[in-house]
């Protein structure tokens, strides 16, 4: 079961990318920096709104994925508040990925220079009320009662089916969803069917 009162971190994001991954248009964060942890994240979307990010989000692919999410135009974009809940699922090293298995997208929306790393997310959850807040840089700790008002919020609580897991696989950061009775199996292993694949051909099996 869920509780509503687990902890919670928080993360700002400037727009549009705060919500290019509430639209699910973005699951990965790329940051400078990595983080041991995995769990919920409250996405906050950044007071800051540089003028460089609003050319982005006003010209092809933010602009269209902006427009069919609700937001007609740059000015519509919520700044200063949380605006959905994501699943931290695991880190990578940018130095261990090849572009050419990240999205396009993804690729569109993130930096992906050496020596940086992937946050992989799932789960978005889009909250029903987006509630200002004045967020920290870098991973933060959200006071309990505002914790269990974003699950609120965002729809998360109360008992959770496993019939359906989302993990990610380290050796190509594919975003991978098992049966709950493959789960034991899969942390075994590890890796997804294709990484197994090529690691079978690799080893002559």
């Amino acid at each position: 079961m869920l509780e509503p009162d687990i902890p919670l971190k928080g993360l700002s994001l400037t727009q549009p990318w705060a919500s290019l991954m509430e639209l699910e248009a973005k699951r990965n964060e790329t940051r400078n920096w990595d983080t041991r942890y995995r769990g919920w994240l409250a996405i906050h979307a950044s007071i800051t709104f540089p003028q460089s990010a609003k050319m982005l989000a006003s010209r092809a692919p933010a602009r269209e994925l902006l427009r069919e999410g609700g937001y007609q135009n740059v000015a519509c974009l919520p700044t200063g508040c949380f605006i959905c809940l994501v699943e931290l699922i695991g880190t990578t090293n940018t130095n261990k990925i090849e572009l050419a298995t990240i999205p396009e997208l993804e690729l569109a929306f993130g930096d992906y220079s050496p020596d940086r790393f992937v946050w992989s997310t799932a789960n978005v959850r889009r909250l029903k009320e987006q509630i200002p807040y004045s967020a920290s840089q870098r991973l933060f700790d959200i006071p309990q009662d505002l914790s269990r008002r974003l699950f609120q919020l965002a729809g998360v609580g109360g008992p959770r089916r496993f019939d359906r897991i989302v993990q990610i696989c380290p050796g190509c950061t594919k975003v991978i969803e098992v049966q709950s009775d493959q789960l034991a199996r899969f942390i075994q292993r590890y890796n997804c069917s294709d990484c197994r694949d090529r690691e079978a051909v690799a080893s002559g099996f």
